[in-house]
């Protein structure tokens, strides 16, 4: 069975933005000053304390600007930020426990960051737990065995219907806008369309998946994206069979600043 599902536009914007300063240029006569890495203020201050400085510096390191990408430094700067009681440190926290960026996936983590936010008022953090918990009533159950009495018939084998499926991708929309913001530090007027089709199989996990029609030309998206894809799961299909699927990406550059887009953390 092939689920071929209409896409999703993606709108990235460069999250660092807020965090550069525009300078005007020294007179002609005088030699350009060396540049620093935007890392190194925002790391020297995070550790004398500063948790906004420790969720700049992670944000630097997550996406590569001006230092080597680091995404497990980046679970490390966020975690200080969360523990020196910043709340966007908990939350990019929390993010990239879900996602499995820096280090492998810790729902539970993630889903008890959350939840503390929330109580505390924190809209986003409400959301990212609704989304985990949209996700576990979606996967909630075991997988069904079939057998000669209870399989249905042929043409229901592998059936799992595009609603479900697109409810599940939804709930990982957030990694994929994350893949792509990330990407904009090295091109940042990238636009395109990315189409994936992958199989889901009996166990509900990505068996494979391959891209195809892709007009993005952004290799980094398209390896951020087979991470993710691979970690996926879905319900298991109607009597253990396979499931084909086809989704397209629209991927556009936001015409406003980061911040402004909401849920759109990166």
């Amino acid at each position: 069975m092939r689920a071929i599902l209409h896409g999703a536009v993606v709108l990235g914007a460069t999250a660092w933005a807020a965090c550069i300063t525009v300078v005007a240029p020294p007179p002609a006569t005088a030699p350009p000053p060396p540049r620093q890495p935007v890392f190194v203020p925002h790391a020297s201050r995070c550790a004398q304390g500063d948790a906004a400085d420790c969720v700049r510096a992670g944000l630097a390191s997550a996406v590569g600007q001006g230092v080597p990408r680091d995404e497990a430094l980046a679970m490390r700067l966020f975690e200080r930020a969360c523990r020196l009681g910043g709340e966007a440190g908990c939350l990019r926290w929390a993010q990239l426990a879900e996602w499995g960026r820096g280090s492998p996936p810790d729902l539970p983590l993630a889903q008890s960051l959350y939840e503390a936010r929330c109580r505390a008022g924190s809209g986003e953090a409400c959301a990212g737990q609704r989304r985990l918990q949209r996700l576990s009533t979606l996967l909630s159950g075991p997988c069904p065995v079939p057998n000669a009495t209870s399989a249905p018939d042929a043409g229901e084998a592998g059936g799992l219907p595009k609603a479900v499926i697109g409810a599940v991708i939804e709930q990982h929309r957030e990694e994929v806008q994350y893949c792509y913001d990330r990407s904009l530090q090295v091109a940042p007027d990238k636009e395109g369309q990315l189409t994936v089709s992958f199989v889901i199989g009996p166990d509900g996990a990505v068996l494979r998946y391959e891209f195809e029609k892709n007009s993005l030309q952004v290799p980094d998206v398209q390896q951020c994206l087979r991470e993710q894809i691979a970690r996926w799961r879905f319900p298991c299909p109607v009597g253990g069979g396979e499931v084909a699927v086809t989704y397209p990406w629209v991927f556009k550059v936001s015409a406003g600043p980061a911040g402004q887009r909401p849920g759109t953390p990166w």
